[in-house]
């Protein structure tokens, strides 16, 4: 299982199609799981390397679902 609390890399994982597995509000911060994969782990690679390239208005839509999971 790979886990993180960065919130716009959720949003960018999200965006390339990769399920939220579970989610836990742990003191306020949320924290996210995914299913663990050479493809997930080479995509987060890409995203530290600002090897990324998206549609803003696609991103920005990523962004509200991940909200919307955090704050439902």
């Amino acid at each position: 299982m790979f886990k993180t609390k960065d919130f716009y890399l959720v949003s960018t994982l999200v965006l390339f199609g990769y399920k939220i597995k579970e989610h836990i509000n742990d003191n306020n911060k949320s924290v996210f799981f995914f299913e663990d994969s050479d493809g997930l782990r080479a995509l987060v690679q890409d995203y530290f390397f600002d090897k990324i390239k998206v549609s803003p208005h696609q991103f920005q839509t990523s962004i509200k679902t991940v909200k919307s999971l955090m704050y439902n």
